[in-house]
């Protein structure tokens, strides 16, 4: 089992188009993620001025 966007080509463009810190945030941290929307959320909470956890 690869990762949430290896077999989603719209999540594979969108997370591949996020820097390499926010990339590397939603990783580690192991957040569940189904659609854009989810991953949109998540980034933007990864790239907030407080940082992570925000996403939760």
């Amino acid at each position: 089992m690869g990762t949430f966007y290896e077999n989603n080509p719209e999540l594979r463009d969108y997370f591949e188009s996020l820097p390499i810190a926010v990339k590397n945030r939603i990783l580690e941290a192991r957040i569940p993620i189904y659609t854009v929307e989810q991953l949109q959320k998540a980034a933007e909470s990864m790239q907030s001025p407080s940082g992570e956890n925000q996403y939760f």
